[in-house]
C-alpha cells in the first residue's frame, strides 16, 4: 500500500511539473504577442511623429503671402507664385526619399477642400491640378484643417496605393487663421514591413523562450523520473544484495575479489567480520593469517588450473584467527582478465568446512 502512495505521489509530482511547463510556455507566447504589439505600436508611432516633424518643418519653406496670391484654381499655373511654390515643394520633397508627394490644401467658400498645388509632375498620374477638389475620407479631416491642428493619417488606402499621411497647418499672418495646410504623403510598405518586423522579432523572442521553458521542464520530469527509478533500483540491488549476504552467512559462505596486479582484495561484511579484517583490504594482510607453504601452493594452484585450460579452482586451506583459532576454508575460485596462464581477478567464495 505504501509502494502504491508513493508511486501515486511521483506521478502528480511529475505531472504537475509537466502542466506548470505547459503553463509557462503559453505565458510567454502571450507575453511574446502582446509585447510585440505594443512594441511594434510604440516604433512605428515614432515613425509617424518623424513624419509629422517633417510636415512641420515644410512649412517654414513656405510663405502664406504667397499662398494669397493664388486664386485655386487652374489659371494659377501661368503664375509665378505658383511657379516658385512648387519649385519648393519639389525641391523640400527631393530631401526625403521616404515621401512620395507633398501639396498644399485650401478650403472653398462652399466648404470643401482643394488643391493649391502639389509635387507631381503634369505627366504624373498623381498630378492635381490647382482647384482639384480633395476628397476627404472623414468629416474629421475638415475639422481638423478649422481648427489649425497639425495631425498624422493612416494607414489608409486610395485609388493610387496605401499611405501614411502627415498634415500641418499654414495660418494667415493677420488674422491668424489656418487658411491652408501642407500634406506630405508616405508609402504605407515601409510603415507596414516596420510593424510586422518589430511584432515578428519580439514574438519570436517570446516564442523561443516558451519553448525552451517547454523542453526544458518535460526534461528535468525525465530527468527526475530517471533519478528516482535508479535510486528505487539501486535501493533493490542493496536490498537483494543484502538478503543474499544473509543467506550465505547463514550457511557460512561469503563473496570475495581479489585483484593480483593491485593486490587489492574486496570480502562480503560476513568473511570480513568473521576474520576480524576490513572488508577493502589487502590481500597481503589475508596472507599473513595462513602459512606460507599454503600460500605458496595456493598460487601454485591458481597458475597450474589456467595452463590445463580451466578457469576455476577449489582449493581447501586454513586460516588463524585473531583469536589463534584455526578455521578450515574452501575456496571456490572463478578466474578472469587471464594473460599468459596469469589470470589478474580472482573471485569466487569462501566456505567453511
Amino acid at each position: 500500500m505504501a509502494l502504491m502512495n508513493n508511486s501515486t505521489t511521483e506521478e502528480h509530482k511529475q505531472r504537475r511539473l509537466e502542466a506548470w511547463g505547459v503553463f509557462l510556455f503559453f505565458v510567454f507566447i502571450l507575453g511574446g504577442l502582446v509585447s510585440g504589439f505594443l512594441l511594434a505600436n510604440k516604433t512605428t508611432a515614432k515613425i509617424k511623429t518623424a513624419l509629422q516633424a517633417k510636415a512641420l518643418t515644410m512649412t517654414s519653406f513656405i510663405n502664406p503671402a504667397d499662398i494669397l496670391l493664388l486664386a485655386g484654381d487652374e489659371s494659377d499655373i501661368g503664375n509665378i507664385k505658383y511657379q516658385e511654390l512648387k519649385s519648393r515643394l519639389i525641391e523640400a520633397n527631393s530631401y526625403n526619399g521616404e515621401i512620395r508627394s507633398t501639396y498644399i490644401l485650401g478650403k472653398s467658400p462652399s466648404g470643401e477642400l482643394f488643391y493649391y498645388l502639389d509635387s507631381e509632375n503634369s505627366a504624373s498620374a498623381m498630378y492635381s491640378e490647382p482647384g482639384t477638389t480633395y476628397a476627404m475620407r472623414s468629416s474629421k479631416e475638415l475639422a481638423m484643417f478649422n481648427q489649425g491642428l497639425a495631425y498624422v493619417d493612416g494607414p489608409y488606402t486610395n485609388s493610387f496605393g496605401k499611405w501614411v499621411s502627415a498634415y500641418a497647418p499654414i495660418f494667415n499672418t493677420q488674422t491668424g487663421l489656418a487658411f491652408a495646410k501642407i500634406g506630405i504623403d508616405m508609402p504605407a510598405d515601409e510603415y507596414s514591413q516596420t510593424w510586422a518586423s518589430v511584432f515578428f522579432a519580439t514574438f519570436a523572442v517570446g516564442f523561443f523562450i516558451a519553448f525552451v521553458v517547454l523542453i526544458f521542464a518535460l526534461y528535468l520530469k525525465k530527468v527526475i523520473h530517471l533519478l528516482r527509478r535508479g535510486a528505487s533500483e539501486l535501493s533493490m540491488v542493496k536490498n537483494q544484495k543484502k538478503a543474499i549476504e544473509d543467506s550465505t552467512a547463514k550457511v557460512g559462505i561469503g563473496y570475495f575479489k581479489w585483484n593480483r596486479s593491485t593486490d587489492d582484495l574486496f570480502m562480503s561484511d560476513f568473511l570480513a567480520q568473521s576474520f576480524g579484517l576490513e572488508s577493502n583490504t589487502k590481500f597481503a594482510n589475508f596472507k599473513i593469517h595462513i602459512s606460507d607453504e599454503e600460500v605458496n601452493d595456493f598460487e601454485s594452484k591458481i597458475i597450474q588450473a589456467c595452463t590445463s585450460g580451466n578457469n576455476t579452482l577449489a582449493y581447501d586451506l586454513n586460516f588463524k584467527l585473531p583469536n589463534s583459532q584455526i578455521k578450515a576454508l574452501r575456496i571456490n575460485c572463478n578466474f578472469s582478465q587471464i594473460y599468459q596462464n596469469d589470470p589478474k581477478v580472482v573471485e569466487g567464495t569462501i566456505a567453511y568446512i
